[in-house]
């Protein structure tokens, strides 16, 4: 038999909730109806069990469930149509919210960068150079690069090949 765990199946397409919609639109299918009556007739199953998957079970159990107790049937679709009523939120956060934030916030940060900063506009070129420069001499670095002297060796030996 194809079972799978509740667990799963309350996940995707299978939400309890999915299942009861499912078996409450099985009741107002014609062709459904006329297939439960048979097999409620002659005692027979639609199909063996170890052909059904869990959900199909499900369904078929909730199909005698809500055929039997049609006042359950409008309870659920009345509970799963309504909204939960909550509260609108208005965009504001609770005082002790903001003063725990505005406490956070005001500490001190751990890194001073005012020394990186500057209202100096770069040009293209010197925007260039830092991007293709950083990383470039750092402290501990196995790799320190001169940068500011640049050579044309590499075009004058290799670049008319």
């Amino acid at each position: 038999m194809r079972i799978k765990q509740l667990a799963k199946l309350s996940q995707g397409p299978f939400s309890p909730d999915n299942l009861h919609r499912i078996a409450i639109s099985n009741l107002s299918d014609q062709d459904r109806i006329l297939v439960r009556w048979w097999c409620r007739k002659y005692k027979t199953p639609l199909k063996p069990l170890n052909e059904h998957t869990q959900e199909e079970l499900i369904i078929e159990m909730l199909e005698d469930y809500y055929e039997k107790n049609p006042a359950e049937k409008d309870k659920f679709l009345k509970a799963v149509s309504q909204p939960l009523l909550e509260e609108k939120w208005d965009g504001k956060m609770s005082d002790e919210y903001e003063r725990e934030m505005q406490k956070r916030f005001a500490r001190k940060p751990l890194v001073d960068d005012s020394r990186f900063k500057s209202n100096e506009v770069l040009t293209p070129e010197q925007e260039r150079d830092i991007l293709d420069n950083l990383g470039r001499n750092l402290p501990g670095s196995k790799r320190v690069i001169n940068q500011t002297k640049r050579s044309d060796e590499f075009e004058e030996e290799f670049g008319e090949l």
